[in-house]
C-alpha cells in the first residue's frame, strides 16, 4: 500500500502544479486569440471602407459630378444613394467647404466637417480620407465621412465627392466575428474611444466610450495587441487592431472576452484535474487489491467451480487460468481440463457402446426405441408426416445353419451397410432391430417417398450381392413392411407405427418374401398390396 501512495504521490504533486498555472495558461490564450481575432475582424471590417472607395470613385468619375454642382450632379448623388444601401448621404463640396450637390437637399449649404475638406485637397488625386466620428447635418446620425478629391480633368474648380457610411454595415459585419468564447465585438473610434457599432453584447455598448485605460493602450500598442484591463466596468482580456483608414479617423477593431468567464473555464479545468487526481489514486489503491485477488482467490475459486462441475457429471467444463497467473495454478488447471477430457471421451465411448449396435454399427433397439418416440413426437407437433421401414432378411435361418454364424455375421454386417447407403439424410436412422431384423425411420417423408426408399433399400441389397449357400443358391433378398403416417394425422404413438410395419411386413413374406408392403395408418391395421415385387437376382 506504501507503494502504491509514493508511486501516485509525484503523479497527485503534478497536477497540483497544474491546477497553479492553469488561470495563468488560460489568460495568456485568451490574450492570443482575441487579438487574432481582432486582427481578422479588423480585415473584414477594412472592406467596408476598400468596397465605399471603390464606389465613391465611380460616383466622381460620373458625368456632371463637379463643383459646379447643379441638375445633372444631384440627380447623379441621388441615384448613386439609392443604389448604395450601405451609404446615407452622397454629394460634392467647393474648396470653400459648400455643398454643391447632395443626394438628399437641393439647397446649398456648409458641409459638416472642414477640416476633412483641408485634408482631401491636401492629397493626391487617388488618396482617400476618413472623418473623425461625426454626426451628419442632414441625417442627425452618427457616420463616418469617406472623402476624395472631384475628377483631376474636370473644368470646374477643385472640390471633394464625400459619402456618409451607415454605421449599421459595421455592426453586421461584427455580429459574424461573434463566437461562444467571446462576449464583446466593438468598432471603436481610436481617437475618442466612442463605440460606434458592435455585434452580440456590443450592440447595447454604441453610443459608450471604452474608457481611458483601453484608449491608451490602443494608441500604445499599434498596430495590434492584447491587453487585460478594465472594459464597462469588469475585468476582460482584450484584443485590437485597427482599420485601413486614412485622416482623422483612427477605428479600431476590439475583440473582449470577460476574464471571469476564462477563469471559469480554467476552474473546471482545474478540478476535473483534481478529479483526475483523486480517481487515479482510487483506480491504484483499487488495482492492487483486485491484482491481489485475482492473482490467487479467483482462480482457486475458478478451479474448485470445474472439479465440483466434473464431480456432477458436466464433463463439458473448463478452467482458464491466466498467464500472468501464479504457474503451479495453471499447472493444476491443465491438469483438471485433462481429466475431465479424457472422461467425456470414456463417457461418449460408453454411450456409443449403450447405442451402438456391435455387429452391423448401426444403431441397437434402444437408440431406435428412442429415436422412434422422439420422431413421433415431433411428427405429431409439427404436423408432419412419418415413415417406418420394419426390413427382414428372407430365409436367413437356414443361411445360418447351412453357412456358418461366422458368415452370417457377414451377411449381417453387409445387409448393414445397405442400410447405411439408403439412410442419406440427417434426420434418417438405420438400426438392427433385432436378429435378422432392421428398421428405417424416416422423418418428414410421405408415404410415396417411403416406397421409394424401400425400392432402394431392394436395390441395395442387390447390389451386396450375397449368395445363399446349398444347391438353391441364389442372390440373398429381404422383405419390407412399411407404416406412414399422412400429414397432420394428429396423435401418432411409437408402438402403432411398430405394430403397422410389423404387419405389413408380415404380408410381404406371407405373398412370397423379396417384396415391400404397406400398412394402412392410423386405423386398426389394414395391410394395402402394391406392385412393389422385387424380382431376386438370377
Amino acid at each position: 500500500m506504501l507503494l502504491v501512495v509514493g508511486a501516485v504521490a509525484p503523479l497527485v504533486a503534478l497536477l497540483a502544479a497544474d491546477v497553479y498555472d492553469a488561470r495563468y495558461a488560460a489568460i495568456e490564450n485568451a490574450l492570443t486569440t482575441v487579438e487574432l481575432r481582432a486582427g481578422f475582424a479588423a480585415e473584414r471590417q477594412s472592406r467596408v471602407f476598400d468596397r465605399a472607395a471603390g464606389l465613391l470613385s465611380d460616383f466622381r468619375a460620373t458625368g456632371g459630378v463637379d463643383t459646379a454642382g447643379g441638375a445633372q450632379c444631384q440627380k447623379a448623388a441621388a441615384s448613386f444613394a439609392n443604389r448604395n444601401s450601405e451609404f446615407m448621404t452622397v454629394g460634392v463640396v467647393d474648396a470653400d467647404g459648400v455643398i454643391v450637390c447632395h443626394s438628399s437637399i437641393a439647397d446649398r449649404r456648409s458641409f459638416t466637417d472642414p477640416d476633412l475638406v483641408s485634408a482631401v485637397l491636401k492629397t493626391s488625386q487617388s488618396g482617400v480620407v476618413v472623418s473623425r466620428l461625426t454626426v451628419g447635418k442632414v441625417t442627425g446620425k452618427r457616420t463616418l465621412i469617406i472623402a476624395m478629391q472631384t475628377e483631376s480633368g474636370s473644368t470646374s474648380p477643385p472640390g471633394i465627392v464625400f459619402a456618409s457610411i451607415d454605421l449599421a454595415s459595421f455592426s453586421n459585419l461584427a455580429e459574424l466575428s461573434v463566437e461562444d468564447d467571446i462576449g464583446t465585438v466593438l468598432v471603436v473610434d481610436g481617437a475618442s474611444g466612442e463605440v460606434f457599432a458592435g455585434g452580440g453584447v456590443g450592440r447595447s455598448l454604441i453610443g459608450g466610450n471604452v474608457g481611458e485605460p483601453l484608449r491608451l493602450a490602443m494608441q500604445r500598442h499599434l498596430p495590434r495587441a492584447g491587453a487585460w484591463l478594465p472594459l464597462f466596468g469588469e475585468e476582460q482580456v482584450v484584443g485590437f487592431a485597427p482599420l485601413r483608414a486614412q485622416g482623422g479617423s483612427r477605428p479600431m477593431m476590439v475583440v473582449a472576452a470577460p476574464t471571469e468567464q476564462i477563469l471559469a473555464d480554467a476552474n473546471q479545468q482545474a478540478i476535473r484535474h483534481v478529479i483526475v487526481a483523486v480517481g487515479v489514486t482510487v483506480f491504484a489503491l483499487g488495482a492492487t487489491w483486485l491484482i491481489g485477488v485475482a492473482a490467487l482467490a479467483q482462480p482457486i475459486r475458478r478451479l474448485t467451480g470445474t472439479a465440483e462441475s466434473i464431480g456432477a457429471g458436466r464433463l463439458d467444463a473448463r478452467v482458464l487460468i491466466e498467464p500472468w497467473q501464479a504457474r503451479e495454478l495453471r499447472t493444476l488447471a491443465g491438469a483438471l481440463n485433462d481429466m475431465a477430457i479424457k472422461l467425456g471421451a470414456a463417457q461418449e465411448h460408453l454411450e456409443s457402446l449403450a447405442n451402438q449396435d456391435s455387429l452391423t454399427g448401426l444403431a441397437n433397439r434402444r437408440r431406435f426405441d428412442s429415436a422412434l418416440a422422439v420422431e413421433c413426437r415431433r411428427a405429431q407437433r409439427d404436423g408432419l408426416p412419418l415413415s417406418l421401414l420394419l426390413i427382414d432378411i428372407d430365409f436367413f435361418k437356414s443361411f445360418n445353419d447351412e453357412a456358418g454364424h461366422l458368415a452370417g455375421d457377414r451377411c449381417l454386417r453387409r445387409v448393414g451397410a445397405a442400410l447405411k447407403e439408403c439412410a442419406t439424410r440427417a434426420g434418417d436412422l438405420a438400426a438392427r432391430y433385432g436378429g435378422e431384423e432392421f428398421a428405417l425411420i424416416l422423418s418428414n417423408t410421405s408415404e410415396q417417398s417411403a416406397i421409394s426408399v424401400a425400392a432402394n433399400v431392394h436395390d441395395a441389397i442387390r447390389r451386396a450381392g450375397v449368395r445363399r449357400p446349398g444347391p438353391e443358391g441364389g442372390f440373398l433378398t429381404v422383405s419390407i413392411g412399411i407404416a406412414s403416417s399422412a400429414k397432420g394425422a394428429g396423435e401418432i404413438f411409437p408402438e402403432q407405427m411398430v405394430a403397422v410395419a410389423d404387419d405389413a411386413l408380415y404380408a410381404a413374406k406371407l405373398d412370397g418374401r423379396n417384396r415391400s408392403r404397406i400398412g394402412v395408418w392410423p386405423t386398426t391395421p389394414v395391410i394395402t398390396f402394391v406392385d412393389s415385387d422385387v424380382a431376386a437376382p438370377s
